[in-house]
């Protein structure tokens, strides 16, 4: 426990660049099974060093998956944002007595989904 610990200090303090250190750390982490109850004391020193060193440790895995996440919501919203519009849309075809068809054609839904946004209108 006390050379991992000499060892994170190190890493820092070796001025090894971010994503070199993460490496370094993640493979240290996969490799070294940590009994339960030093889990915390080395959160806690990882804590203290990244503070000393101004430095964030971030596994490069999960800050991939967080940059992932956010295309994927970014995404998600987009394409909610249009689908909203286009329901917006064929709603106020609807309410202006467009035909179904008409509707269709224009919005690209199904005419079963017309069809059911139409009895929301009438």
């Amino acid at each position: 426990m006390i050379r991992l610990i000499n060892l994170i200090r190190q890493l820092f303090a070796a001025g090894y660049p971010k994503d070199e250190t993460r490496v370094i750390m993640n493979f240290i982490a996969w490799v070294i099974r940590v009994p339960e109850h030093l889990k915390d004391r080395i959160k806690r020193v990882i804590k203290e060093v990244e503070e000393e060193f101004e430095m964030e440790y971030v596994a490069p895995w999960l800050r991939d998956k967080f940059e992932e996440g956010i295309q994927v919501g970014i995404e998600k919203g987009k394409r909610e944002s249009r689908d909203e519009a286009k329901r917006e849309n064929a709603l106020e075809f609807l309410r202006n007595g467009a035909d179904i068809d008409l509707v269709v054609k224009s919005t690209g839904f199904t005419r079963e989904e017309v069809e059911k946004l139409a009895e929301t209108v009438h």
